[in-house]
C-alpha cells in the first residue's frame, strides 16, 4: 500500500535521459553535497520514487522479470545507468547494501561510495550482517575516519580513503565569535519512535539548559540536523515539545 501511494506521488518524466559521464546515486543524500557538485556535469539519479524517466521505467520490468533478487525501483536503476552508460558511479548514501554491489553488475564504471553521517559499530555491524560471505569490489569508499574502512575491510575490497565529513569540510571558519550563547547540537530524527526516546531524555536536560542561560544572560542556539525547508519540522518538534520560549535554531 505504501508503494502504491509512493508511485501516485512519483513525477514521470517523458523527456529523453541525457547522456552524462557520472551518475550520482540518490537525491535525499547527494543534496548536502551541492558546494562540491555545483561544477560538475553528472546525471542525478532519484532513487526513491521521487522522479521517474517514463520510458525507462517501462523497460525495467524486462530486468525485473529476469532478475528476481531485485526490487522493482532496483531494476529502474540499472535500466537507467545502462542506458546513460556513465564512467563513474557514485553515491553518499553509504549504508545501502545494493549501491555497494553495483561494481558486481557494472564491472568497468568506477564506483565511489561516501560516507554521509556518523556511524556506529551497531550500526556497522547490522550492515555487515546483510551482506553475502565474499567480499564486495568498490573503487574508492571516503570515510571520516580510519575506523568505519578497517570494519567494513572484512567485506569490501576497496582503497578506503580518509576525507572527514565532506559536510562539515564546507563551512567556511567565521571570525565573530559569539561568545555569549550555547549552542546544543539536535539529534533529531523523523522517526516516531526515536522521537520518543529523544523527547524522554531531553524532556530533563533541556529545561536545566534553558534556566543556565537564563541565570547566565546567555541565547540558546539549536543546531539544526536538517537544511531549510526539512529543518521546519525539528524547529517545531522542538518548540511544541520543551518550552525553550525564544531560543535561536
Amino acid at each position: 500500500m505504501n508503494k502504491l501511494i509512493r508511485l501516485l506521488n512519483t513525477k514521470f518524466i517523458f523527456s529523453k535521459i541525457p547522456k552524462k559521464e557520472t551518475v550520482i546515486l540518490d537525491e535525499k543524500t547527494a543534496k548536502y553535497y551541492n558546494h562540491i557538485l555545483k561544477r560538475k556535469n553528472y546525471f542525478l539519479l532519484h532513487t526513491r520514487w521521487e522522479i521517474i524517466y517514463f520510458k525507462p521505467f517501462l523497460l525495467s520490468f524486462a530486468v525485473w522479470i529476469k532478475n528476481k533478487e531485485y526490487t522493482l525501483l532496483q531494476a529502474y536503476i540499472v535500466t537507467i545507468i545502462n542506458i546513460i552508460n556513465p564512467k563513474n558511479l557514485i553515491t553518499f548514501t553509504d549504508y545501502d547494501i545494493f549501491f555497494w554491489n553495483l561494481k558486481s553488475i557494472f564491472k568497468n564504471k568506477k564506483l565511489i561510495i561516501v560516507q554521509h553521517t556518523h556511524r556506529t559499530k551497531k550500526f556497522i555491524n547490522s550492515l555487515l550482517k546483510k551482506n553475502v560471505n565474499k567480499k564486495i569490489k568498490i573503487d574508492f569508499f571516503c570515510t571520516w575516519g580510519d575506523y568505519l574502512g578497517k570494519a567494513l575491510s572484512k567485506k569490501i575490497d576497496a582503497k578506503f580513503i580518509i576525507t572527514g565529513s565532506l559536510r562539515n569540510n564546507k563551512m567556511l571558519t567565521n571570525k565573530v565569535v559569539e561568545k555569549k550563547c550555547i549552542v546544543f547540537i539536535s539529534k533529531y530524527r523523523g522517526n516516531i519512535q526515536t522521537q520518543k526516546k529523544q523527547k524522554k531524555d531531553l524532556s530533563t536536560l533541556l529545561p536545566i539548559l534553558k534556566e543556565f542561560c537564563e541565570k547566565k544572560k546567555l541565547s540558546l542556539k539549536i543546531l539544526s540536523t536538517k537544511i531549510y525547508p526539512e529543518s521546519i519540522k525539528e524547529k517545531k518538534w522542538y518548540s511544541d515539545n520543551f518550552g525553550l520560549g525564544n531560543f535561536k535554531f
